[in-house]
């Protein structure tokens, strides 16, 4: 193997590498509706059918698929504090069962 090759390899697998790591989760915090449960993760930047037909059908559920991250301790428990954009639409989402 030649070492131009082997180099191209090397680089391409980091950069494979990089774009999964950049692969971004999100966790949905709110209430359980049209099959999608709280505390379900969703990986990367296509959703699965359900959850784009969910969407469709309640658009609120967006504003709950928060990242997988630092914030996510705050957003849930923004959950639970009147007001605060996340109380707001998981109120909107229980209220639609």
């Amino acid at each position: 193997m030649s070492k131009t090759l082997k180099k191209t390899e090397e680089i391409e697998e980091k950069v494979t590498e990089s774009i999964e790591d950049k692969v971004e989760k999100r966790i949905y915090i709110g209430p359980t509706i049209a099959g999608i449960f709280s505390g379900t993760i969703f990986e990367g930047n296509k959703y699965p059918v359900y959850l784009e037909k969910a969407l469709k059908e309640h658009p609120e559920i967006k504003n709950l698929l928060v990242p997988v991250d630092s914030e996510l301790a705050k957003k849930k428990a923004n959950l639970s504090i009147k007001g605060t954009k996340e109380n707001i639409f998981f109120n909107i989402l229980k209220n639609k069962k």
